[in-house]
Parts: structure tokens; sequence; C-alpha cells
């Protein structure tokens, strides 16, 4: 079972480093062409990219949490420990989700705040 799983978190995790490194490489596509691109914009445009690559990540984790906690629900056959157990996982992946979309919210509105007095 320590094998599946190490290879699962590798299969999930490779590729999310891959597009990370791409956004970083492709990060002047997304800026506005010219003269006004500056270092900040291109740092702000990598930055993005791979918080985007980090929360798509976290989504894949919650979708895999919510469905282990669903078959282990539904795979139950009456035993209260697992139904226990399948609820506990659900319960903490929504909650997790939660923290995760909440602190992305309270960083995006402080990032905007600091960037707007800035400029």
């Amino acid at each position: 079972m320590k094998k599946i799983s190490t290879l699962l978190f590798l299969l999930l995790i490779a590729p999310q480093f891959a597009l990370a490194a791409y956004g970083l490489e492709e990060a002047g596509g997304n800026l506005p062409q010219g003269q006004g691109a500056t270092f900040s914009d291109k740092l702000a445009s990598a930055l993005g990219s791979v918080i985007g690559s980090f929360l798509a990540f976290l989504g894949v984790i919650f979708l895999v949490l919510m469905i282990a906690g669903g078959f282990i629900w539904m795979t139950a056959s009456g035993d209260e420990s697992k139904v226990t157990k399948a609820r506990n996982m659900i319960v903490a992946a929504v909650i997790g989700l939660i923290i995760v979309l909440s602190a992305y919210a309270i960083t995006a509105y402080l990032g905007d705040s600091v960037i707007g007095s800035i400029k």
C-alpha cells in the first residue's frame, strides 16, 4: 500500500512542478506588450502561474480525498468505524479546501491593496 501511495503522490506532484517551471519560463506571454512590462509585472505573472499550479494541485488532492472518503463510506458494509473514518476524511477535506480558498482570497485582497498603493 505504501508503494502505491508513493507512486500516486509522485504522479500527482511531478506534473505540477513541470507546469510551474513552464509557467515561470513563459511568464512573459501574459504580460502587456511593449515597454510597460516591468520586472514587477513579470514577477507578478510568474508568481501567479506558480500559485495557480499549486491551487490546481490542491484541488486534485481535495478531489482524491473526497473520492476516497466516499469509496470507504460506500464499502463500509455497516461497519460504524469505517463510516466514521470516511466521514472524518470528507469533513477534513472540506475544511482544508475552505482554509486554502480563504488563504487565497486574503492573499489576493492584500496583494491587490499593496500593489495598488505602490502604483
